[in-house]
């Protein structure tokens, strides 16, 4: 299940709310709003990771992606292969940082969006043309993937 539907099976299984994401080539940054009594983070993240990888893998094994496929069979540790892992996609580590000012939230959200345009990567020269993020509607008011009546109420 790619990142944009999954993030609206959040919203629709759980009520938790997409507010931006960005998909990078090594890593993914999202903000989601969780209702007050939801405290199940870490659960919520391995299962994406779980769903991500197995569409990642799918997707290389359908290109017959085998470099791809070894490099990330060679990443596993002893105890991922007696559990019968496969392929290591994610760190098993994730970052959080809890949002309870708007200010805040503006500085991840612009944070996030200009990833894709900074640093090593700059893969576009423009934030909000990269397929891979909600840049397009700040920018835009294009929403492709996720809830756009998320969207439209954080700002």
């Amino acid at each position: 299940m790619p990142l944009p539907t999954r993030l609206s099976f959040l919203k629709k299984s759980y009520s938790i709310k997409t507010t931006s994401y960005v998909i990078m080539p090594n890593h993914v940054h999202c903000i989601l709003f969780f209702p007050p009594d939801y405290c199940e983070l870490s659960k919520i993240v391995a299962n994406g990771k779980r769903f991500i990888t197995f569409e990642i893998i799918k997707r290389l094994k359908k290109k017959q992606s085998h470099k791809v496929l070894m490099q990330l069979q060679e990443g596993l540790s002893v105890k991922q292969l007696e559990k019968g892992q496969h392929h290591k996609v994610f760190e098993e580590s994730f970052d959080t940082k809890s949002i309870y000012h708007r200010e805040f939230l503006i500085q991840k959200i612009t944070y996030m969006h200009f990833n894709p345009v900074r640093g090593k990567w700059k893969l576009v020269e423009y934030w909000e043309d990269y397929e891979h993020s909600s840049a397009k509607f700040y920018v835009k008011n294009i929403v492709e993937g996720v809830c756009s009546d998320t969207l439209r109420r954080t700002i």
